[in-house]
């Protein structure tokens, strides 16, 4: 229990370190390369920005936190000391396990709330205006055609609306109404103008007009779900999953919406699995490998792995490459690297090690 406690308080403090570092030296950068007036509008802006980096970059922090904590339990001896008390590797490793995990789902919970818009938030402060309208949409509606000038999605007010409903590719009504309000799951557009369209032959033989009060329209669009499918910018987990669903009933590719899911759900989750890999071929002192080129090949490959990542995300977003192929796919083998090596390095602890060791020092002293 000591030991868990003493490696969970040098992990957590290395994590915050390497994240509060890594996220306000780009939040410096992105500061400096905008132009805001105002002294409270800067501090809002970064303090936002603060946030999407922070949700963007905690994954890596999470890795090179555990580096450096394996750093410093290297130099500092205290892995040998771990193991000549015959501390199993699986027990050193479960800190570090639990704590990225813990802060996964912490994380998580946050995409639930505000925190998720940090983005559109420090856009309106840097363009001086809010982003709470969408303009000039159309889009399909079951065996419809929508097309709306304006959506509100603060107010959750659709204005200038025509709906299109086609059958046997033929045009069959057109709602027209001025403005619609959104309540519970659907749209309450009132003082509609019903057009219907009279066959005889698959002849058009006239137009009947008709009007009504109120009339129940676009079940399932919800407002952030539309503006999400629109501008394609971050949104929170609850409106990502209400997306997927609503473009799987109206058979429409949600190629961008999975990868936004996908960057949120598990591209973290390839942290625990790196550390578990990097914690794997860690040397138990610093004379018996070369430090230095084990801290290369794991920064450097967790540099590059992440980049690697967040690109082909980028390339799932635009449909070049199949979103539930690209990342699925990396942490599922990732995750099966990570138990064979638990099983083959962690889980048995190989006491021939610890005795070249201390032969090797006794050799020394002689």
């Amino acid at each position: 229990m000591i030991s868990f406690l003493y490696l969970s308080k040098k992990y957590i403090k290395n994590f915050l370190l390497i994240a509060f570092a890594l996220v306000f030296t780009i939040t410096l950068i992105t500061l400096a390369s905008n132009q805001i007036d105002g002294f409270n509008r800067k501090i809002l802006y970064s303090f936002y920005i603060f946030e999407d980096f922070l949700q963007i970059f905690y994954p890596m922090a999470l890795v090179l936190g555990a580096l450096l904590t394996f750093y410093q339990l290297i130099v500092n001896n205290h892995l040998l000391a771990f193991s000549s008390l015959s501390y199993k590797k699986s027990n050193l490793i479960k800190p570090f396990l639990y704590i990225s995990f813990a802060v996964y789902f912490i994380f998580l919970a946050l995409d639930f709330t505000p925190f998720a818009y940090a983005y559109s938030n420090a856009n309106t402060i840097l363009k001086g205006k809010e982003e709470n309208r969408v303009k000039n949409m159309f889009f399909k509606y079951n065996d419809s055609f929508v097309y709306a000038k304006s959506l509100d999605v603060v107010n959750r007010e659709f204005k200038d609306v025509k709906i299109y409903k086609i059958k046997d590719l033929k045009l069959q009504k057109i709602l027209d109404f001025d403005s619609a309000k959104f309540v519970k799951d659907r749209w309450i557009a009132k003082n509609v103008k019903v057009k219907t369209f009279k066959y005889n032959n698959q002849k058009p033989i006239g137009v009947e007009v008709d009007s009504r009060d109120k009339i129940e329209v676009l079940k399932g669009y919800y407002p952030r779900v539309i503006k999400l499918l629109y501008e394609g910018k971050r949104v929170d987990l609850a409106n990502g999953i209400k997306a997927i669903a609503l473009l799987k009933e109206q058979h429409i590719d949600s190629s961008q919406v999975r990868s936004t899911l996908y960057s949120k759900l598990l591209i973290p989750l390839i942290a625990p699995f790196l550390i578990l890999i990097f914690f794997s071929f860690a040397p138990l002192h610093k004379r018996v490998a070369s430090l230095g080129g084990y801290l290369f090949w794991t920064m450097g490959g967790t540099i590059v792995g992440f980049i690697v990542i967040y690109t082909l995300n980028v390339f799932s977003k635009s449909s070049a490459i199949n979103p539930n192929y690209v990342l699925p796919v990396v942490i599922f083998v990732t995750f099966i690297y990570s138990v064979y090596l638990w099983f083959k390095k962690i889980d048995t602890w190989c006491e021939v090690k610890i005795i070249l060791i201390l032969l090797h020092y006794n050799t020394i002293n002689r």
